[in-house]
């Protein structure tokens, strides 16, 4: 999985070598089923020019995070050139699908020498997988049994799909062609809509798409600097003006000048373009997997919550108080049985305050599912996870006081019941404290404003325990969802 996780990456190393080759001829070995065809060159490879030139794009931190895959890449690309190898090719039928796993063919003129390379790396592989080394005339083929079995016995096929297509890029460093052969393009036009949703807002037919669309090449190259390709190769003149209409617009927004000759369309994206669209690639990564992960924690809290109510038939109280009155532990505190750290709530006195003496030792001690994600310098100790404490709002006033299911009359998949609060509002995590908007101002807009605080999106978890974040667009809603008895909604469904 790590080598998967990391693909992207490794292709973006490849496709930066400095010379291109030229491309073998698999006419009579290359699967005429074959979907997806990727030839990559490895000559004159340099993974520490590679790395300085992603430094702009990629965040420090992510690029040590793949160190480990760039030296792995840089090992084993130097030992297949000693070997003579100076391109891998990957293919991917449909008829994979099962497997999913595509063949490896390395032309080579020394198999001995490869298979002392490309054997260790089989044992890296989930036996699952069942991939297998085989010989050819070629070189050499790493491929499911059943997949061999079916090339081996179609080499003499008639070309058909991506076969004669693939060598339209067979002068780029990397080289991507997808295609289908005629049997696959009519089972697949038949099934897909002639038209897209209304609501998607686009203009396209995917199946009459599938019908004038033969193959698409991308062919990227660095002889002197990093740039893209593509060519869409149509059935005829007639079918490439009709992919013209509906692509043109997407490869302006990418800043793609596009050209068309006859029954193919070619687009080419510069150097400067493509580090840019390969920044808001990572960019987009790294944004949806922190997504992911605090959707994550915040579903680990609501388990936490419903756990905690199924013991007590009760959620946790917001705060505690002592006999004074005086604040002590905040509801946070009092899920760690219930997150895996039980052994971090025996250490508390609960009889005393958030900030005692014995109590502040273990400010540093916090759970990693309450620790912000967004690395907006949130200082140690302190989260953003948070309930809402505006007027009306289910956990209002509800101190010393456990808040109970039965007090949702609005539905608990109606109510929100947890927030990431704004980075500037983050509290220490054991603090009885949470987000309480600045009454100044108690018009709603104002509230909403102070609690999404700029951001498109809000993190918000609800009492049936589902996390859904809530967009900028339906901010409105929001003083609804937070009430939970405020009869905004039909729902009054409970626990």
């Amino acid at each position: 999985m790590h080598l998967i996780r990391n693909f992207g990456f490794v292709i973006t190393l490849l496709c930066m070598s400095h010379r291109p080759s030229e491309a073998a001829d698999l006419s009579q070995l290359l699967d005429p089923n074959a979907s997806i065809l990727m030839r990559i060159s490895l000559e004159r490879f340099e993974p520490a020019k590679v790395v300085q030139t992603l430094k702009p794009i990629v965040d420090e931190r992510r690029l040590q995070h793949l160190l480990p895959a760039q030296m792995l890449i840089a090992g084993v690309s130097q030992s297949l050139r000693a070997a003579a190898v100076t391109e891998i090719y990957a293919s991917f039928a449909t008829q994979d699908l099962s497997q999913g796993f595509p063949a490896f063919i390395i032309p080579t003129t020394q198999p001995d020498r490869v298979k002392e390379v490309v054997q260790p790396l089989l044992g890296m592989v989930p036996k699952s997988f069942n991939l297998q080394l085989y010989d050819h005339s070629l070189g050499l083929i790493v491929a499911h049994p059943h997949t061999w079995e079916r090339m081996s016995s179609q080499m003499l096929v008639q070309a058909s799909g991506l076969r004669s297509h693939y060598q339209n890029s067979n002068n780029s460093t990397l080289s991507i062609t997808v295609g289908f052969n005629q049997d696959v393009k009519q089972a697949v036009g038949d099934i897909w809509p002639d038209q897209l949703p209304a609501a998607i807002g686009l203009e396209l037919s995917p199946r009459q798409l599938m019908r004038d669309i033969e193959a698409v090449s991308l062919a990227c190259d660095a002889v002197e600097e990093l740039s893209l390709s593509a060519v869409v190769a149509c059935t005829d003149p007639v079918a490439a003006r009709r992919v013209l209409a509906v692509v043109q617009p997407s490869a302006q927004k990418l800043g793609m000048t596009l050209q068309h000759d006859q029954a193919a369309l070619t687009a080419h994206l510069d150097a400067a373009k493509l580090r840019s669209l390969i920044g808001q690639v990572f960019q987009t990564a790294n944004l949806s997997a922190t997504q992911m992960q605090v959707s994550n924690n915040l579903k680990q809290i609501m388990l936490a919550m419903h756990n905690f109510y199924a013991d007590y038939n009760a959620l946790p109280p917001r705060m505690t108080v002592d006999t004074q009155g005086r604040e002590l532990l905040s509801w946070r505190v009092f899920l760690l049985p219930y997150l895996e750290h039980g052994a971090l709530y025996e250490q508390f006195h609960l009889d005393e305050p958030w900030d005692s003496p014995h109590n502040r030792t273990l400010i540093e001690k916090m759970p990693s599912v309450y620790a912000d994600l967004e690395g907006r310098n949130v200082a140690p100790g302190q989260t953003r996870v948070q309930v809402v404490l505006t007027e009306g709002a289910a956990w209002f006033g509800n101190q010393n006081r456990s808040l109970d299911f039965s007090d949702i009359s609005d539905g608990t998949s109606s109510t929100i019941s947890v927030v990431v609060a704004p980075a500037d509002k983050s509290v220490i995590w054991s603090q009885p404290a949470d987000l309480k908007p600045s009454s100044e101002n108690d018009s709603n807009d104002d509230i909403i404003e102070q609690i999404f605080a700029g951001r498109e999106q809000l993190p918000a978890a609800y009492f049936d325990g589902s996390v859904r974040p809530l967009p900028r667009m339906d901010a409105h809603r929001l003083p609804a969802l937070l009430t939970g008895n405020g009869g905004e909604t039909e729902d009054s469904g409970g626990k």
